[in-house]
């Protein structure tokens, strides 16, 4: 899937899917730019089994990961060797909160 990214920031990307075989199915999201300097970026994200839509956050290795996207095209690739259906692609931008300490 083709996605314009207008504002450089951390990113989330959440997938909304069913997963109709009896276990959980692991693959690969890829970031890919459009444009040479930017980097690639790839986690894994695994499917439990559902027979209703659920939510999964693509995770790397364990833990909820973010995709470092700069302003421009990309495209989102998501890999795997067995059939899931994928009902959404989200794409969010995770706000970071900075505290300034003055030092005495």
């Amino acid at each position: 899937m083709d996605v314009e990214i207008k504002k450089p920031s951390l990113y989330r990307i959440v997938y909304r899917f069913v997963n109709p075989t009896d276990r959980s199915v692991t693959a690969v999201v890829t970031a890919i730019p459009k444009l040479s300097g930017e980097t690639q970026e790839s986690k894994p994200v695994t499917f439990p089994p559902s027979r209703q839509p659920q939510f999964v956050t693509v995770s790397g290795g364990g833990t909820t990961s973010a995709f470092v996207l700069n302003p421009g095209d990309w495209s989102i690739s998501l890999k795997t060797a067995e059939n899931i259906l994928v009902v959404s692609l989200i794409i969010k931008i995770i706000f970071l909160k900075y505290i300034a300490q003055s030092v005495s």
